[in-house]
């Protein structure tokens, strides 16, 4: 039998009965209310104490300029959908559905860590609204990580900016056996960590390592064994093609395959009208279109090393045209890859 200090909690019985068991198209009878709330708590009530406690709930959604109200279905409504029903959640459904998918095609998390963070987004919402998206149970199914250290390493990264201190870490890489292992047998990685962005579904931290001049980046949830260090980050704006700074916005326009290194500016020259649209979704505001006499071209700012590999995918549909640099680099490219189908 419930005790007279249970009776206390009656109001959020009944709040949790109205979330996880109505909406507009299911609004919940008194009589529903009451059924349910026996069931959950043991607790039995009356109509009148159901309505007196809506009412003390919705007064407290107003008090709190909360978006939530517990609504009665107007007169005019068939018999069967009348009642009460939780409306203001704090997610629309197609926010929910957009964000529940972002996460179950994210292949940064682990299986477990989708699952988890799907649940808590999912917390809310009324129980049918639920079982649309039990396809996140299925998230092992994709090619996903399985180091479960993601969060760790994003806290461990986060004091380590706010302390504009170093860290060192171990990265793992898959070998034939499928298996993570340590790359280069267990070498640390000492770099200066800048910022972190999400990118093509992995979560990546931007950095500079000790013993390179320029900008890299490295799957966070690849990271093992992160240290931060006593020695001070070395200054961004002090690295080459750095010097104004850069915002997360720019550097992922500029790294669409998130490739890192030197910043330039390349020209290139369209020879298939559709590059144009991929160079937009690729590369955003860092791209410039000119039309010339003998065709239009493109101006990419971006890293030196994304801009090869973005061309290179293209094949005949577009060409480098300027610096002889990035000319010469994807010409060698072009010729080793020939090199493996013309074997004598």
């Amino acid at each position: 039998m419930p005790q007279e200090s249970d009776k206390k909690l009656l109001i959020l019985y009944i709040y949790d009965v109205l979330k996880n068991e109505s909406d507009e198209d299911n609004p919940l009878k008194q009589k529903d209310i009451i059924d349910k709330v026996k069931s959950a708590s043991g607790i039995t009530c009356n109509r009148k104490t159901i309505k007196a406690n809506i009412d003390a709930l919705n007064t407290y959604f107003d008090n709190i300029k909360s978006d939530l109200q517990i609504i009665r279905t107007p007169k005019g409504k068939t018999k069967d959908k009348s009642g009460f029903y939780l409306s203001g959640r704090a997610l629309e459904r197609s926010m929910l559905q957009f964000l529940v998918d972002a996460i179950y095609s994210n292949r940064g998390l682990s299986a477990q860590d989708a699952k988890e963070i799907a649940n808590i987004l999912m917390s809310e919402e009324y129980k049918e609204v639920k079982k649309k998206f039990e396809y996140i149970l299925n998230a092992p199914n994709i090619a996903r990580t399985r180091n479960r250290d993601l969060f760790l390493n994003i806290e461990i990264i986060n004091e380590a900016i706010e302390q504009n201190k170093k860290i060192k870490f171990l990265y793992l890489e898959y070998d034939m056996h499928k298996e993570l292992v340590p790359r280069h047998d267990g070498k640390e990685y000492a770099v200066s960590p800048y910022f972190m962005l999400n990118s093509q579904g992995r979560y990546f931290l931007v950095c500079k390592r000790d013993d390179k001049d320029d900008v890299g980046n490295f799957k966070i949830d690849r990271l093992r064994d992160i240290k931060i260090l006593n020695d001070r980050r070395y200054p961004f704006k002090s690295i080459k093609g750095y010097e104004k700074g850069i915002t997360k916005e720019q550097y992922i326009n500029e790294n669409p395959l998130m490739f890192g290194g030197e910043r330039i500016t390349t020209i290139l020259r369209i020879h298939k009208n559709f590059i144009i649209n991929d160079l937009v979704e690729s590369f955003g505001t860092n791209v410039t279109f000119l039309n010339k006499s003998d065709g239009i071209y493109a101006y990419v700012q971006s890293s030196a090393k994304a801009i090869v590999a973005w061309v290179f995918q293209y094949g005949e549909a577009i060409e480098i045209v300027a610096p002889a640099s990035q000319v010469a680099e994807i010409k060698e490219l072009s010729e080793i890859v020939y090199g493996f189908y013309h074997k004598s």
